[in-house]
């Protein structure tokens, strides 16, 4: 019987394996001491031990022996056995150094060997975004040796990886490591209106938005200009805490831009053409603070981060809708769009993932109820919104500042914003706060902040998950003294200024808490701005003052001689609302003790002002 061609040498090889391994049962048979040599793929001697053979001829051996008592258990026969079993070895070629180009597509060459020979060899090719590649068989050129070529309809800005898949005539397989070229594209074929853009529409006119480049220009240069000229860049400089006007792009960072152009402004590498970076994970290096930063992945990505210290990523602007403002956050980064994203340290990184992640992780996920609750709260008004807020309850975390606490978003020009004041300071600087799941009742304050945006305003939530039953959430209104207990129903509309800041309450837990609570906190707000008369007066060496806020905000409480000089200033801070006390102990700017004689105590506030009469006496 002729066997198939190709075939012939694994049929050789055999007949001599089974041939030397009876020759070596009779030989060995008789309890004879043997030396052996473990053989590897190559023939090359690389381990030697001993073996015992015990039994006689026509003995047979079963599964039950023991590895000294079993021939083909190790030694030379065990080498050969597995060396059937190893896959093929894998050499691949290609023409080019690292960087491809449009008009000359790569021929991938891969050089594959086995002991039972190839049967065949593939070309993998997965273009950056595609979650599965298309396969293309290699022509052989001889023996071991395959080849193909990549077909040009491939050759785009996504760029692509490519890898060789080998199969020999016992069908083991082997995968060679992954090829990632740098693929360089022709001046006009990079474009904001590509399919996978967040802006495939372009930029509109008269609104700050945040773009970034894909791949990387050959010319990178920005012209340094500004809204007279039609247009302006923005970058964000974190060291100093200002922005700048940026001269180069950057793959990675992303940039402010405005214009105010009747069209809707549209990017390309109309002056430059440039190369689409490696498939590979792209790392972003942090600074304490926020960044601004962008993907330079024509298509969209995955990101990968350490929550404990990265906070989400932001979008500014919304999909259909013309505001301004910060959206939700994301853990997918478009092409020509620019986020924010904040750091806790200066050697925090952010891995962006061509492929998708590899544990498949999403810290940004809906919590369940077993691990608490959230309410998600949206401000907006006819032209700035602000999505990011939410409070809630988390199983890991705590009452106090932490991980899940996330801070404000830089404010570009004008905005409205919903900020927390999760340390209790007055310090409205979070954008969340989540507490501990261990306990139910809480009270969250609130306050809306804006750059001369006028109302009216509308305050809205949403609740993920499924509402727990025991759960009652009510909303008190600090300004109009309203308590809204369907708020999560109708929401509310403000239509007063929130220039100086808005302050809101809002209470969950248990109804009997809730309602409570909610009274308590209006019973507590004074009814108007209010100066009482110092007290003891006249007055050696101290006296009080007590005034009381129907709002918070910034206050100032000065003390003046007869000539309207300043004498000492007592507060200048915000406060909240609410009664509150100040003493003065009879002393200057400098702490020098002043004369006695007639002292006036003045009380501003949100364009208020109270004055009151005191007598100092020595």
């Amino acid at each position: 019987m002729e066997l198939p061609k190709g075939l012939h040498r694994v049929y050789n090889m055999k007949i001599i394996f089974i041939t030397s391994a009876l020759i070596s049962s009779i030989l060995f048979s008789q309890g004879f001491q043997m030396k052996a040599y473990q053989i590897s793929a190559t023939a090359k001697v690389s381990k030697s031990d001993s073996l015992k053979l015990n039994g006689s001829i026509g003995t047979s051996f079963n599964q039950t022996s023991s590895s000294d008592s079993l021939f083909l258990s190790g030694g030379f026969s065990k080498s050969l056995i597995q060396a059937y079993e190893e896959p093929p070895v894998i050499v691949v070629e290609t023409e080019y150094d690292s960087v491809i180009s449009y008009d000359n597509p790569p021929t991938y060459t891969a050089t594959s060997t086995d002991i039972n020979g190839i049967k065949n060899s593939s070309l993998y090719i997965q273009p950056g975004g595609r979650k599965t590649p298309y396969i293309f068989p290699m022509l052989p050129i001889n023996d071991s040796t395959y080849a193909a070529t990549v077909p040009d309809t491939l050759l785009s800005v996504r760029n692509f990886r490519a890898w060789v898949v080998s199969e020999d005539s016992l069908s083991n397989e082997s995968v060679s490591p992954y090829e990632m070229p740098a693929l360089e594209f022709p001046v006009g074929e990079l474009s904001m209106e590509n399919r996978f853009s967040h802006y495939q529409d372009g930029v509109i006119a008269e609104k700050w938005r945040l773009i970034s480049w894909p791949g990387v220009l050959i010319d990178g240069t920005l012209k340094n200009s500004s809204l007279d000229d039609g247009y302006v860049f923005y970058d964000w400089d974190i060291q100093n805490d200002e922005w700048l006007k940026p001269d180069q792009i950057i793959p990675g960072k992303a940039y402010w831009f405005k214009h105010k152009y009747s069209e809707n402004a549209s990017f390309s590498n109309h002056n430059s053409p440039g190369k689409a970076i490696a498939l590979d994970d792209f790392i972003i290096e942090l600074e304490k603070g926020w960044n601004i930063i962008g993907s330079p992945f024509s298509f969209p990505v995955e990101t990968e981060y350490d929550p404990e210290f990265v906070s989400g990523v932001y979008l500014y602007g919304n999909d259909g809708k013309e505001g301004e403002g910060w959206s939700d956050p994301t853990m997918v980064m478009a092409p020509w769009a620019g986020y924010a994203v904040k750091a806790d340290n200066d050697d925090d990184i952010i891995t962006l993932k061509p492929f998708g992640t590899n544990n498949g992780e999403n810290f940004l996920a809906k919590p369940s109820l077993s691990d608490g609750w959230k309410l998600k709260l949206k401000i907006e008004g006819d032209d700035y919104f602000d999505y990011t807020a939410s409070i809630g309850r988390n199983q890991y975390a705590s009452n106090y500042e932490d991980k899940y606490d996330k801070p404000t978003l830089p404010k570009m020009n004008e905005y409205v914003s919903l900020s927390m004041d999760v340390n209790q300071n007055l310090n409205y600087q979070f954008s969340s706060d989540i507490r501990s799941i261990e306990e139910t009742n809480g009270i969250w304050n609130l306050r809306i902040n804006s750059s001369e945006i006028e109302g009216p305003l509308e305050l809205t939530s949403l609740f993920e998950g499924s509402l727990p039953p025991e759960l009652n959430i009510s909303l008190v209104d600090i300004q109009s003294r309203v308590i809204y207990d369907q708020f999560l129903v109708t929401g509310i509309t403000i239509s007063e200024s929130v220039l100086d800041g808005y302050d809101l309450r809002l209470i969950a837990g248990d109804a009997q808490f809730v309602m409570e609570s909610s009274q308590k906190i209006l019973d507590e707000i004074p009814s108007e701005f209010l100066l009482s008369q110092n007290y003891p007066n006249p007055f050696n060496p101290v006296t009080n003052m007590n005034f009381e806020l129907p709002r918070s905000g910034r206050v100032l409480l000065t003390i003046y001689n007869v000539r309207g000089q300043e004498v000492k200033t007592l507060i200048n801070e915000n406060l909240n609302y609410g009664l509150h006390t100040a003493s003065w102990q009879g002393i200057d700017n400098m702490g020098r003790p002043v004369s006695s004689g007639v002292y006036f105590s003045e009380l501003r506030s949100r364009g208020v002002r109270k004055t009151r009469k005191m007598v100092f006496l020595k």
